[in-house]
């Protein structure tokens, strides 16, 4: 089974929070800041489906196919609880081959190095497992991306059968080759306990 069929969809306050990040839905306001940070070629190459460069018309085109949360995607942008700065995105979607989903993510250049990446992949982990049926949840990273590999190796993603794969890049304009890893829930179940364990030790 996939995400439950649950009101976020129609939920203009639907947040997810951490410690430093809120995790929303896109807003038509947030495209300006959008294309300033999105317009980064080491972003850009570094994902399936942003183009390069990146202007104000993407990131508008982009707020309006994204904002409604509908399944079988949901995808929300990261900002600071401190100033609501938009840091940059994240995204569930569906795989076509199967009941799972498949997680996505991205920061700006200006947050990168702080942690914030790995705090917004544990959130989405959890909501994604807390909604739904999901046996395993996948995630990639171009095999050139030492930063998200850590991240995703921090969050208890595991090599999925071979371990690579290819997709099709915006910006390259054609297919690299990724690192495809999964989580299943058991090993979340175990990691989640493992961090309230660590929080509680240390409050």
């Amino acid at each position: 089974m996939g995400l439950k069929e649950t009101d976020h969809g129609s939920d203009a306050c639907f947040t997810l929070n951490t410690s430093r990040l809120a995790l929303r839905r896109p807003r038509a306001g947030d495209a300006p800041a959008l294309a300033e940070i999105a317009n980064d070629w080491e972003i850009a190459s570094n994902l399936a489906t942003m183009p390069y460069p990146y202007g104000l018309e993407d990131a508008t085109d982009f707020i309006e196919r994204v904002r409604p949360l509908k399944l079988p995607a949901i995808s929300l942008f990261i900002t600071t609880r401190a100033d609501s700065r938009l840091a940059g995105g994240c995204s569930l979607r569906a795989r076509k081959e199967s009941c799972d989903y498949h997680l996505g993510y991205w920061l700006g250049r200006e947050f990168w190095g702080q942690g914030l990446a790995t705090e917004a992949v544990h959130r989405l982990v959890d909501f994604a497992f807390a909604e739904a049926d999901l046996a395993r949840l996948f995630v990639s990273c171009r095999v050139t991306n030492s930063a998200s590999r850590r991240v995703i190796h921090k969050s208890g993603f595991q090599p999925e059968g071979a371990g690579t794969d290819m997709i099709n890049s915006v910006a390259l304009g054609g297919s690299v080759p990724v690192e495809v890893y999964v989580l299943d829930r058991a090993t979340w179940r175990a990691l989640r306990e493992w961090r309230q364990e660590e929080n509680h030790a240390f409050s």
